[in-house]
């Protein structure tokens, strides 16, 4: 039980510190976390 409680408070990272760009691979190669990073898509 004090284990638990003592886990209960933060024990969940933000998944977005430290995020440098966020690919969904929708269709584009816009970087979607906002930084700019976009890419380019080459059809070979």
């Amino acid at each position: 039980m004090v284990l638990s409680a003592a886990l209960s408070g933060n024990v969940l990272a933000d998944l977005n510190d430290g995020l440098v760009a966020y690919y969904p691979f929708n269709g584009n190669a816009e970087d979607e976390s906002g930084n700019g990073y976009n890419g380019i898509i080459i059809k070979i």
